[in-house]
């Protein structure tokens, strides 16, 4: 599911170049939906359900993306494809991001937005003074440039506002298999959270964690 047609002919391109991998192992069938998770209709909704009830639903750094009062239309309706499984991944943190009308724009200009800087700085300071300002301002930990601070809308959440959120649409959180951090590219940085109904899955310039968490439709 995803809205747009470059995106979904991308995960289309992805998903066969695997399936050549595991071929007469298992039968991979890709059916893109052109929608938002937040306003899924019920023809959307058909379409994902073809065979029936899912038997997992994975969303991976991407909620966050939702506009913050759209979250729970998006949790709900997940719950509406009544998976037997829903694997959310996201931020572990609280931020300030853009606005939803803007980020995507921001995504799709930041090298132009970090060139054009680049160029005017490079007057009066050096290369490695202008890298290090704009890394700076890029980074998450270091600012926001898309909007003014008192328009921004929190985009990114802590894992135990995800946790709330989930139950309040109709989900409860149930504990991650440990047998999922055999597969962990780096197990250096995966394992149980400090609570153990969630994975701390991954670490970011050690300043940015990543946590999966897992639930299933009450």
């Amino acid at each position: 599911l995803d809205f747009m047609d470059e995106f979904l002919e991308r995960a289309d391109h992805n998903i066969l170049e695997k399936a050549r991998d595991l071929d007469g192992q298992v039968a991979v069938d890709f059916r893109p939906v052109r929608g938002r998770i937040e306003k899924l209709g019920e023809e959307q909704l058909r379409e994902i359900c073809t065979d029936g009830e899912p038997d997992a639903v994975n969303a991976t750094i991407t909620l966050h993306e939702v506009p913050g009062e759209l979250k729970v239309a998006a949790l709900r309706n997940l719950h509406r494809m009544n998976p037997r499984l829903l694997i959310i991944v996201e931020w572990n943190f609280f931020l300030e991001n853009v606005l939803s009308e803007t980020s995507l724009e921001f995504l799709f200009n930041v090298r132009q937005i970090a060139s054009d800087w680049l160029e005017a700085l490079r007057v009066h300071y050096s290369f490695e003074e202008v890298r290090e300002v704009i890394r700076s301002v890029l980074t998450q930990a270091g600012g926001q440039v898309t909007c003014p601070a008192d328009q921004r809308q929190e985009c990114y959440l802590n894992i135990a506002c995800w946790r709330a959120l989930l139950e309040a649409c109709g989900f409860k959180v149930v504990p991650p298999n440990p047998g999922i951090l055999n597969y962990a590219d780096r197990p250096d940085v995966a394992g149980l959270g400090d609570q153990p109904w969630y994975i701390a899955a991954f670490q970011q310039n050690e300043s940015i964690p990543i946590a999966m968490v897992q639930a299933v439709p009450r």
